[in-house]
């Protein structure tokens, strides 16, 4: 069981604190243009998503997502459109943009550049493994389809539109510098002055605007909306729903699949560690109205937790950062965890835990270290250790990476030193490892869903009998 409560604590500590950053994000975003303040908007918005997951479950996770993802698509189109028109045009903005560098690929293999093509590439598809591999909050989902086929065909559906929606959101980018950063724009007067800008007018571009005002970058693009969209009915409403939605979905989902881990890998086990398997089945039906109790428990705790986390992310710095550190840190060491029980037939349950420590050790380390060293800039000076200085978005490979190196390495030196001699299931192991022409039983196909851990969790179920 080792291996698999240390998966379980790791999910826990990282779904927890990416929780907490979506309840950050749309509170801050509000700030910026309302008087309602930050921490009563945290509260609020955790209080809600905490009761509607705790009635629904799944089933009101997956419905609530569908209708949520339809306001995020029309409100980020909408913003797209009209703040295209507002800003001179879209030839207007991408030379805007294309003139000052803005259009320029950074190709510099250096770890330690920030934003680059390797480093978005590479490290954040990385990054976004997790989420789709070894996370329960995307596993849930999967196991809600109707069959394996039904299931691959929505990552197959998801992955494209997750470029879709990342080029949407760099688009808006664009268009902001482009409105905020033509030459008139200096020239507005300050927020709550009475001056006017009628006598002030450009021949070849958008008039010029106000220079904006938000404490924190990432409040730039409700600034937006509430400034420029504020005589439209409906689009800040929409905007607001927008940032809701999202926020809604991933705490929802978070919620609910923290409190499947716990009950099914941590309380579960913890029951019938004494039992026998038909004890077990015996005690299963009386055994389901405390594990919904349980689970719902849960639920509220950990909604809890997340919202005293999110009243501390506004000193962890931008979203983007803090988003990908958790990744990094916590999902990077899980996603090494999978990866070396289906890429590594001679993996054991000691060299998985100590993987698993070591990566996430190290994780840790080097994102404590870059939070503590940042200026006020959110940069890392360049005389600070370089391993603080690598960008953010490396984080989830180098611990991943790490996971599986000390992970295969012990697994190799256990299995010498304790004679272990065990036969791998060929439905545990990536499909290019398998034996030629072996053909899954019915009894396999319909197995374990953790089959990743499947092996791990064998052998060190077996190491726990030989110590009882």
């Amino acid at each position: 069981m080792t291996v698999r409560i240390c998966g379980a604590l790791v999910f826990i500590l990282q779904t927890t604190f990416y929780m907490a950053v979506v309840l950050y994000a749309p509170a801050l975003a509000l700030e910026a243009v309302t008087d309602f303040p930050l921490l009563a908007m945290i509260t609020l918005t955790g209080v809600v998503c905490t009761i509607y997951t705790a009635l629904g479950g799944i089933k009101a996770v997956i419905w609530t997502d569908v209708f949520q993802y339809a306001v995020i698509l029309g409100s980020i189109l909408t913003i797209l459109i009209i703040g295209t028109r507002d800003a001179g045009g879209a030839s207007y903005v991408w030379n805007y943009n294309l003139e000052r560098g803005h259009l320029d690929l950074n190709w510099n293999p250096d770890p330690t550049e920030r934003m680059s093509v390797w480093s978005c590439a590479i490290g954040g598809g990385i990054n976004a493994l997790p989420v789709f591999v070894s996370s329960q909050i995307s596993v849930q989902r999967f196991l809600t389809a109707k069959s394996l086929k039904d299931s691959q065909k929505s990552i197959f559906y998801c992955l494209p539109w997750k470029f879709v929606m990342a080029s949407l959101m760099a688009s808006h980018g664009l268009i902001l510098f482009a409105f905020y950063n033509n030459f008139m724009t200096p020239l507005g007067p300050a927020i709550g002055t009475n001056q006017t800008l009628s006598n002030i007018t450009e021949p070849s571009g958008p008039m010029p605007h106000y220079t904006p005002h938000y404490e924190k970058s990432d409040q730039i693009l409700i600034y937006f909306v509430n400034r420029e969209f504020s005589k439209i009915p409906g689009i800040q409403g929409l905007f607001v729903a927008c940032l809701y939605a999202g926020c809604m979905s991933s705490m929802a989902s978070g919620l609910n699949s923290l409190a499947a881990v716990v009950l099914s890998d941590i309380v579960r086990p913890w029951k019938n560690r004494k039992l026998s398997s038909s004890k077990q089945h015996q005690l299963s039906s009386e055994e389901d109205l405390k594990e919904v109790i349980i689970s719902k428990t849960l639920t509220v705790t950990f909604g809890v937790i997340s919202v005293f986390l999110g009243m501390l992310a506004p000193k962890l710095g931008s979203l983007v950062r803090m988003t990908h550190t958790v990744f990094g840190a916590t999902g990077g060491p899980i996603l090494g965890l999978f990866s070396l029980g289906i890429l590594c037939k001679r993996s054991t349950s000691r060299g998985a835990v100590v993987g698993l420590v070591v990566g996430f050790i190290m994780a840790v380390w080097i994102s404590v270290g870059a939070m503590i060293y940042k200026d006020d800039n959110g940069e890392i000076p360049d005389d600070v250790f370089w391993l603080y200085r690598i960008s953010f978005f490396w984080y989830c490979a180098i611990s991943a990476g790490l996971t599986m190196l000390i992970g295969s390495l012990v697994s190799e030196i256990d299995r010498r030193v304790s004679h272990l001699t065990c036969h791998v299931d060929p439905s545990l192991l990536a499909p290019f490892l398998r034996p030629q022409g072996w053909v899954s039983s019915s009894s396999t196909s319909n197995g374990s869903t953790d089959m990743a851990l499947s092996q791990l969790l064998k052998e060190d179920a077996s190491d726990s009998d030989d110590e009882m």
